[in-house]
């Protein structure tokens, strides 16, 4: 299982823990049959949680959006905290879909943020990024662009991520093994 680490930027009105709370309906023209079938099956509410990235000026984007699989972890990252979680279950690389999403070339990056993911089981952390970046086995001056892990590095955050799960209870984060019990489900204890 790879592990997706993506910076947020401002949380806006649709922000939930660093992923973007946006219609399925949306989604719907951009998909086939069978995706379609599928996150209707997945987010029966009608609202789905996604995130998108750009080529990036050096290609950089599209060579770690490439890596990902459904079933791999995806963390979100504000003001040098991890602030969510979601499992990946679809990914989709359309200029038409980041338009309407209004995901577009901004002071970030000169190109759309058409590199689009699915996200489901979005999970809050408050996690500092020194923390997760000395599991990773990176130095705090390492620097933090969109990027996919894969290997032992991957394996390394996944197990250290549970053994410090969050807990949040009356607004207050606390540590625990949250997920142990719910295998699969948005619980890091469930992913193998």
């Amino acid at each position: 299982m790879n592990v997706v680490l993506h910076p947020a930027a401002d949380a806006g009105p649709d922000d939930f823990h660093g992923a973007s709370r946006q219609l399925v309906s949306k989604f719907l023209g951009h998909l086939s049959a069978t995706e379609q079938d599928q996150i209707r099956s997945l987010f029966p509410s009608g609202f789905l949680y996604a995130r998108g990235t750009s080529e990036g000026r050096d290609g950089h984007g599209r060579t770690h959006w490439n890596k990902i699989e459904p079933g791999d972890l995806a963390l979100f990252f504000r003001a040098n905290r991890l602030i969510g979680s979601g499992e990946v279950v679809l990914k989709k690389d359309s200029a038409m879909l980041a338009a309407d999403l209004n995901w577009r070339a901004d002071e970030y990056s000169p190109t759309a943020y058409q590199l689009t993911y699915i996200v489901r089981d979005v999970k809050e952390w408050d996690v500092g990024r020194p923390e997760v970046w000395q599991a990773i086995g990176y130095s705090r001056q390492d620097q933090f662009r969109f990027s996919v892990l894969s290997g032992e590095r991957a394996t390394r955050l996944i197990e250290w991520l549970r053994e410090n799960e969050t807990i949040t209870v009356g607004g207050a984060g606390r540590r625990g093994h949250y997920g142990s019990a719910r295998r699969g489900h948005g619980a890091i204890g469930g992913w193998q």
